[in-house]
């Protein structure tokens, strides 16, 4: 930017020039005759020389909608062909009909370039056989015109089709593209304002209809449009399986291991932002069922003979999801359709065809249950996941709620699986946190069931313009957005489909030797009976649970009891020292400690300022200070010489400065001192004491710790979900509570690290540090990734090693710290760590094996749909004429060719890759081969930049796992840095709270 700065007044210079005569002094002769001054110039030619009104018109005898300027004495300013007596004749090639039906009329014809009123001469050669319909004559030099009885105004193609494209990819609404127009035609309000959006609204919405047809086929059916299939003209995703398109022969009979490659995974989510005002637009429906919504009729009559309400998950904070309070939404009531329900490939996120109906009031299972089963009507896989963020409840009756309403629909032979997505589980209660959890199902990869909020992320940006429309523009417009969506898909299928490949292939080889030397430390029977455990969990989630455990959490009351039995058996021996025993003396430091913790801790959070305040801190200090002299007393007797080393503190002596501060004065417990002056000072039974009631009180301090994070975790959730954007009462008391909860996580965390100081001085040697580690801040989070860790998926994430401890339970029958925890509640708790490293090393694997399959039949499923296109050339059964026929097989041979080449150029992108990890690749090889394409090992290192980039936590790393003699990082590796040794480097949860990028287009950031 700095450097173009300096090029300001030259360029600045440039296009003024542009204003006047350029380089002219005076008026210069005619370009083209040389004999009249060149007064007009035309804006839209390449080089817009001076021409005089003669030769302008010449120039311009095909090309009516240039804009012209004409030379005032001044300046240059707007003036037109029509204004010059041009006449643009339609037929004969655009010259003058020998015979013309009427005279020339001035339509009004509205361009790129903006409004142009034409003079036009329609041929009038009628009888003969060269003569067509004014209308038709209009569209052949590419004028839609708005009517096709006495057609005065047209829209060029060149208009409609930028107006299609702008809305298909930056949701442009129709009423700001046709202003610009206007505004390029006239933007200084010197003209009558030009009326034409109603009209271009409805060419609009012709358009896109004759598009969906064109494109979908429907030219070159035989039958006609008179019955168009449910779907037909819907953009089906390739990477799913389709029988007899993509499937190898004999598909359906592979061995039980391999019958999960052929499942179909379907996401289904309710949207509240698409809705439609109720506005009394009687708007037909002009190719209803024919995409993605259902078949609106039949739809109808199908929701209107149910009227139950939606149940939601008794365990799940639903309205998080705005699954429940958009149902009851006041807001809702004026509108014809409350939002829309949506199913879409899980993996891949192309919306299925009548894959997608209207709600009228909150997410119903009526209209869910219609949505799905339309879909399953499609499909004739024999397994399909389904992935719902209510699917806990909605899964429940099921089958019979379709058995009933879907007579047509056989469920039996279809085995359904039921997941929620990722990012909502945890959301749900801990009931479904393993049962439903993609992290946990055979079968299904790394799929993470969150596609759909992608297309919502790009759908929703429409919702302002087709709320406002009639029902039947709705539908057409949105099913035109959604054919929109799905072949960008289709597009970016190579370079997306490589990228999960090399993520895959690297978490693959990490999670393998993570999981190898995790293996190393249990035996092989152990690892058996729990591999069996997980299967079993897998064919029936009614069984054992192999990926929770209970944690049983030593509490610091059962300590206090076991040593009160002691100190009552002293009592009866005799052998007491005291009144107070000694472990009561010993907790009652302990409890001291605690509260001049919580003292310092208010006084540093919430300082003192006002006479109340400084009172009321003051008053505490006395009151613990009184405790302190008191207990100091006590001391004297367990600790004899320990007045040696602090005298009794005055409760008088108040200093800011010194220690007599009541939460600043030094207890002196045995642990507070070296191993010399304890022996010395102290009783050996205090000490004991104390490293008992130190230990209990790390664990409880960990447990509560634990606990405490949960209960944070669950608040967050429910203040994202439920109180934010409620006002700032509900914000407030939200904010106090997580306050509340982070106050105890605070004072957990420093009990532990008290705890944990003191038994490093009064038990250094023991292995209890094996369990216990020193507490650092960065180990303080969990359960689940932290704002910090965001781009991190399940496969990427690592425990904080505080969920990672074994419940140790000291036995204080002998006098000595034993671990009481029987063999069968340590293997439990290492049974789920070793499940759940198992579980995400299996989906990486099935993430690799999947990946591979959905290559194989991406390629499939292009080629079917190129020698699809193919078979419609020369196979029309009605008679045609002959350019209509020239224009369908080249339309066809075209098509056929998009398809094919996207085919071979997925095939040579993925080939490399799958060669240089002995992956399948035979398909790849055969296919090129077949088709004459040159067998490359290689991938252009311009098409490498783009592939081997995968953001973490924002940030931007090499990913590609391939071998550093790989022929891609071969040749890649000198344009491209990052890939010289394919050194991957995962600064996963990197500092800062950059997290992860809301741009739910690209799916490597969808990993969770």
């Amino acid at each position: 930017m700095e450097e173009w700065i300096s090029f300001i007044p030259v360029v600045l210079d440039e296009l003024v020039r542009r204003d006047g005569l350029q380089g002219n002094a005076s008026l210069p002769k005619c370009a083209s005759c040389i004999e009249e001054p060149g007064t007009y110039r035309c804006i839209d030619c390449t080089t817009p020389v001076l021409r005089c009104a003669t030769c302008i018109v010449l120039q311009h005898e095909c090309t009516p909608l240039h804009r012209l300027e004409v030379w005032n004495g001044g300046f240059f300013e707007r003036t037109s062909l029509k204004d010059l007596d041009h006449c643009f004749y339609l037929g004969h090639q655009h010259t003058a009909c020998p015979s013309p039906g009427s005279k020339s009329q001035v339509m009004l014809v509205i361009d790129v370039n903006g409004v142009h009123y034409v003079t036009v001469q329609f041929c009038g050669c009628a009888g003969t056989t060269e003569w067509v319909e004014n209308y038709r004559q209009l569209l052949r030099v590419g004028w839609y015109p708005a009517s096709f009885q006495r057609p005065k105004t047209a829209f060029t193609f060149d208009a409609l089709d930028t107006y299609h494209k702008l809305a298909l990819q930056g949701k442009l609404n129709l009423h700001d593209f046709y202003s610009t127009l206007l505004q390029k035609t006239d933007n200084c309000g010197r003209t009558k304002k030009i009326h034409r959006y109603h009209e271009m609204s409805r060419c609009v919405r012709q358009w896109r209809h004759l598009k969906q047809i064109k494109r979908g086929g429907g030219c070159h059916d035989t039958a006609g449009l008179v019955s168009v299939p449910n779907g037909l003209f819907a953009l089906e995703c390739p990477a799913c399986p389709h029988p007899g398109r993509n499937l190898p022969e004999n598909w359906d009979q592979a061995p039980e291991d391999k019958r999960w490659l052929y499942s179909y995974f379907l996401a289904v989510d309710g949207n509240f932002r698409l809705k439609l005002k109720s506005r009394g637009i009687n708007d037909p429906e002009i190719s209803t069922g024919w995409s993605y919504f259902v078949e609106n009729k039949e739809y109808i009559k199908h929701i209107s003979q149910n009227t139950t309400d939606m149940e939601v998950c008794p365990n799940s904070p639903f309205s998080a999801f705005h699954a429940v309070n958009q149902a009851n939404n006041k807001s809702s009531k004026d509108y014809i359709a409350s939002g829309v329900v949506a199913c879409v490939c899980a993996r891949h996120s192309l919306v299925q065809k009548n894959g997608v109906g209207d709600l009228q009031r909150g997410e119903r299972y009526i209209n869910t249950d219609y949505i799905v089963a339309s879909v399953l009507k499609g499909i004739s896989v024999q397994s399909v996941v389904i992935s719902y963020d209510i699917v806990c409840k909605w899964s429940i009756h099921l089958l019979q709620r379709i058995s009933d309403n879907h007579p047509d629909l056989d469920v039996k032979n279809i085995q359904l699986s039921y997941l929620i997505p990722k990012f909502h589980l945890p959301g749900h209660g801990d009931s479904c946190q393993t049962k439903y959890s993609f992290n946990y199902a055979r079968g299904v990869g790394r799929t993470h069931g969150e596609t759909v909020e992608q297309g919502w992320s790009n759908m929703n940006l429409a919702a302002l313009s087709t709320r406002e429309m009639g029902p039947g523009a709705r539908h057409l417009s949105l099913d035109d957005n959604w054919s929109g969506w799905n072949w960008k898909k289709i597009l970016g299928m190579g370079d997306f489909l490589l990228r999960s490949m090399l993520k895959a292939l690297l978490m693959k080889e990490k999670h393998t030797s993570e999981n190898q030397k995790f293996d190393s430390t249990f035996p092989e029977d152990l690892r058996d009976e729990w591999l069996s455990m997980i299967r079993n969990w897998e064919r029936n989630k009614s069984g054992p649970n192999p990926f929770t455990h209970t944690e049983k959490a030593t509490k610091l009351a059962e300590i206090r009891r076991k040593l009160a039995e002691e100190d009552e058996e002293d009592v009866r021996q005799g052998t007491t020292r005291h009144q107070v025993p000694g472990s009561v003396f010993v907790r009652s430091g302990l409890e001291i400690e605690e509260q001049q913790r919580q003292l310092a801790s208010d006084i540093k959070k919430k300082p003192p300022k006002s006479d109340t305040q400084i009172a009321s801190v003051q008053e505490k200090r006395n009151t613990l200070m009184r405790q302190i002299i008191k207990w100091r007393e006590l001391q004297l007797v367990y600790m004899p010489g320990v007045v040696a080393l602090a005298p009794l503190p005055s409760s008088e002596d108040n200093t800011e400065d010194d220690i007599n501060i009541a939460e600043n004065v030094p207890l002196l417990l045995p642990s507070s001192l070296d191993l010399e002056r304890r022996e010395r000072i102290c009783l050996q039974q205090v000490a004991e004491h104390e490293q008992l009631l130190r230990m209990a009180q790390l664990q409880d301090s960990l447990t509560s710790l634990r606990d405490a994070r949960k209960v944070r975790r669950k608040l967050l959730v429910n203040h994202h979900t439920q109180i934010a954007g409620q006002g700032q009462r509900a914000n407030t008391r939200s904010r106090a509570v997580m306050d509340s909860v982070e106050s105890r996580i605070h004072r957990s965390v420093d009990r532990y690290r008290a705890a944990y100081r003191a038994l490093l001085q009064l038990d250094p040697t023991s292995d209890w540090q094996q369990t216990y580690m020193e507490l650092k801040d960065r180990d303080n989070r969990g359960p689940g990734k932290e704002t910090s860790e965001a781009g991190l998926g399940d496969g990427s994430y690592f425990r904080s090693w505080i969920w990672l401890t074994n419940p140790r339970i000291p036995d204080v029958s002998n006098g000595t710290v034993e671990e009481n925890a029987s063999e069968e509640d340590v293997n439990d708790f290492l049974r789920v760590e070793w499940t759940t490293s198992f579980a995400r090393l299996e989906r990486w694997v099935e993430e690799v094996e999947l990946l591979q399959e959905e290559m194989r039949r991406v390629v499939a499923f292009l080629e079917w749909r190129s020698q699809e296109w193919l078979a419609k050339v020369d196979a029309h059964e009605r008679t045609l004429n002959t350019d209509v026929q020239s224009g369908l097989d080249a339309y066809a041979r075209k098509q056929a060719a998009i398809y094919h080449n996207l085919a071979v150029s997925f095939a040579r992108l993925w080939r490399p890759t799958l060669v240089s990890y002995n992956l399948q690749h035979s398909w790849a090889t055969e296919y090129l081969t077949e088709h004459g394409v040159p067998l490359a090992d290689t991938i252009p290192a311009s098409r490498a930049r783009g592939i081997f980039k995968l953001r973490v936590s924002g940030k931007s790393h090499n990913a590609t796992p391939l071998p550093s003699n790989s022929p891609v990082v071969e040749e890649a590796a000198n344009d491209h840095p990052l890939l010289e040794e394919a050194n991957y480097s995962d600064n996963s949860g990197s500092e800062g709270d950059s997290g992860l990028e809301a741009d739910w287009d690209n799916d490597d950031d969808l990993d969770f």
